[in-house]
């Protein structure tokens, strides 16, 4: 797609016209924004609002834009492909922050899990035959969509120890808030509050850390949770639920 007089910099975003049908799988609604799934910058605004993209209404101003960028103006500094056939090519998958984060890796603190750090072991890279080194997917995450123990705050590092989501059932007119916590302790975890949805009080459905019969019930006995958050044993899975009066899909 081509726009006349657009420049590297321009903020942009998609409405998609289409049949609101959910029991059939089609929710289109074209008062909101959509990320350009080719995008290749993002611009993340001050108000910006995930739960704005799920309520009536425009979210222009609490939506994440797509940014133009012009692939053409990076700075190579010379640098040249090397044209290495593929037969003569060893490649080496890793993460950035992770293939250097450990004290392990010999790197001063203030460059371990950065570019920098990742330079610094080219050398070990080159001693065992390493030709090429393939980045793992670096991805835009939503910082208000998963979280570890803290709100707002995921934790997705190789030594991630907890995770956890919340997801919706407009059919049902229930949410759900997922916990998982690998770690060999009990962590708390922050709940967000269901009641911004318009729903009831969390209550516990599945834990895993419990003893039968109690790691699972049925909805009708289950355990409502009136703090603020949730301690999930350790090696542990627990699902809460609140059941909500009037959904807005």
């Amino acid at each position: 797609m081509f726009v006349p007089g657009v420049r590297p910099g321009q903020l942009y975003g998609y409405r998609v016209r289409g049949p609101f049908d959910p029991p059939n799988g089609l929710r289109f609604d074209s008062s909101k924004v959509l990320l350009d799934p080719y995008g290749r910058a993002i611009a993340v605004p001050g108000s910006y609002s995930r739960e704005a993209a799920s309520r009536e209404g425009d979210n222009t101003a609490k939506a994440v834009k797509s940014v133009v960028v012009d692939p053409r103006a990076y700075d190579w500094e010379g640098e040249k492909p090397l044209h290495r056939p593929a037969v003569r090519t060893i490649i080496y998958e890793t993460h950035v922050r992770g293939f250097t984060r450990h004290p392990n890796s010999g790197l001063s603190e203030k460059i371990r899990g950065t570019d920098a750090g990742m330079v610094e072991k080219i050398p070990y890279l080159r001693e065992l035959g390493i030709t090429a080194v393939e980045l793992l997917p670096i991805f835009q995450y939503d910082a208000q969509d998963c979280h570890g123990v803290k709100l707002g705050q995921p934790d997705w590092s190789p030594w991630s120890h907890s995770l956890a989501l919340s997801a919706e059932s407009p059919k049902e007119k229930v949410l759900f808030h997922v916990i998982l916590n690998a770690y060999w302790q009990p962590l708390e975890f922050e709940l967000p509050l269901p009641g911004s949805h318009g729903a009831g009080p969390w209550r516990r459905w599945i834990d895993t850390a419990l003893d039968s019969p109690h790691d699972i019930v049925e909805w009708k006995e289950a355990q409502s949770i009136s703090s603020p958050s949730y301690r999930a044993g350790s090696r542990s899975v627990a699902v809460l639920f609140a059941t909500v009066e009037e959904f807005v899909p």
